[in-house]
């Protein structure tokens, strides 16, 4: 009996799991400046470096000429910190499940487009800190039956070439049964054609589609596009008050938002004074209403009327009809 329990606790050493470490590999370009060479990496990578299980980060300046897609594995991730540029020849993918692109610092740039959510299963953020995005073509985030997020609290993202062919779209929610969200609580996100939300401005609508893009406060320091369209059922514009109110969503062009949802926080409230959402700097009115949300819909209490021919005329404006200390005061265009 002795021998057979001395036995057993042996074959239990023997076959405990082992838990092994997460390596992180840094990008030192010893060898050359090509993403897939091994050798590139420190420590050596094994494996593919364009499909990690790891953890990768890049500090310097390189282009990798290979790697069209960043595929973090599942809880892997890629880091881009650096004091450098970062040039993909051809496109950005961040196709994973449960991995994380992270962009700190430095230049980003993509010589076609940007890719989120490839394929059905994908889940994988986006997380934007500092530094510089800037995507020649389009960037389609839920490009797949996947769930994709962009979490960007600082750095500066400029999709589309000004005065380009016109199809540079920035479009959250491209493909069926997607889910796809921006959040912007700071730096700058420039569209230099369409934003769409909710669905691929050159094909029909998509069933199941959910995209959001979501405005947090007044750290933002610019949201910019030409046209802006946000989607009958599958779109929703949300923005999230701060004391100073919200950034507005500048279109230089036209804003289309019939049947789109309008998500208003108020948690945080905001000073006295009316709020921009959308500035239309266009020649035309906005187009169409929100669901839910027509004209002299009130919000906050009463405190604030929604109106789609606010600002300079055709801007969608928070109206405030009482502001803080000023109770039963009625400002409605002032």
């Amino acid at each position: 009996m002795k021998c057979f329990i001395a036995t057993m606790m042996i074959i239990g050493v023997i076959l405990a799991p082992v838990t092994a470490m997460a390596v992180n590999y840094t990008f030192d370009g010893d060898t050359d400046n090509d993403w897939a060479t091994l050798d590139n990496w420190n420590p050596t990578y094994v494996g593919n470096p364009l499909a990690p299980v790891d953890d990768l980060t890049v500090d310097g300046s390189f282009s990798p000429t290979a790697a069209a897609t960043v595929n973090p594995g599942a809880g892997g991730s890629v880091t881009i910190d650096t004091s450098g540029t970062v040039t993909f020849s051809t496109d950005l993918r961040a196709s994973s499940v449960g991995g994380t692109l992270t962009l700190n610092n430095g230049t980003v740039n993509v010589a076609t487009h940007f890719f989120m959510g490839l394929s059905g299963g994908d889940s994988n953020v986006v997380s934007m800190a500092g530094g510089s995005l800037n995507v020649q073509g389009f960037a389609l985030l839920g490009d797949g039956a996947a769930y994709s997020r962009f979490e960007q609290t600082g750095g500066a993202v400029s999709v589309g070439i000004a005065g380009g062919s016109g199809t540079e779209y920035i479009v959250l929610g491209s493909a069926a049964n997607s889910t796809a969200s921006w959040s912007i609580s700071g730096g700058s996100l420039t569209g230099n054609n369409e934003l769409a939300i909710g669905k691929h401005p050159a094909n029909p609508p998509f069933a199941g589609v959910d995209a959001t893009l979501e405005v947090i406060g007044t750290l933002p320091t610019s949201i910019s596009c030409a046209n802006m369209t946000v989607a009958n059922g599958t779109g929703t514009l949300r923005f999230e008050m701060d004391a100073g109110g919200v950034t507005p969503v500048t279109a230089s062009t036209s804003v289309t938002v019939t049947g789109g949802t309008l998500d208003l926080d108020f948690s945080t409230a905001p000073g006295a004074g009316d709020i921009t959402l959308i500035d239309n700097q266009g020649g035309g009115g906005i187009t169409g209403t929100f669901t839910g949300a027509p004209e002299g819909t009130t919000y906050d209490g009463g405190r604030f009327q929604l109106t789609y021919v606010g600002g300079t005329g055709n801007d969608l404006v928070l109206v405030d009809l009482a502001p803080p200390g000023q109770p039963g005061t009625l400002i409605y265009g002032k």
